[in-house]
């Protein structure tokens, strides 16, 4: 099972990607860029990594690409393999997020559901499989 790190400033996204997530493995919320890099942090420093990060684009503190840059910092700081990051958003220049994408990186856009989540989780190679 995956351990998976659910960023959103809206609670009703949120939850809606927790529910979609939910049958891949260990939730973790966060509401913010802050929030989000003190779990990351966290999660390094007792050697728990998120497996991935469903990590809204446009957050009210900063933006997916803010804390994208902080996240790969802490991991050259650590000496660890670069977390896969997928960028949910509703933005229609999806173009734009896109040239901020690396190789551990893609984007989904909203609404989310199951098969598009599996369908991203295949493109970045994450060995998955549901609860059930």
């Amino acid at each position: 099972m995956m351990r998976i790190l659910v960023v959103d400033d809206s609670p009703i996204q949120r939850k809606i990607a927790c529910y979609c997530l939910s049958e891949f493995g260990e939730i973790i919320e966060s509401g913010s860029l802050q929030e989000t890099i003190s779990l990351y942090m966290k999660s390094l420093r007792e050697k728990k990594p998120f497996d991935f990060v469903a990590l809204d684009y446009h957050l009210n503190d900063g933006t997916g690409q803010d804390v994208v840059i902080k996240m790969r910092n802490m991991e050259k700081a650590f000496k660890v393999e670069a977390c896969k990051i997928v960028y949910v958003t509703a933005s229609l220049d999806e173009e734009g997020i896109l040239e901020h994408c690396s190789e551990n990186e893609v984007t989904l856009m909203k609404p989310i559901n199951a098969e598009k989540i599996i369908e991203k989780l295949k493109a970045l190679s994450l060995p998955f499989e549901t609860k059930k």
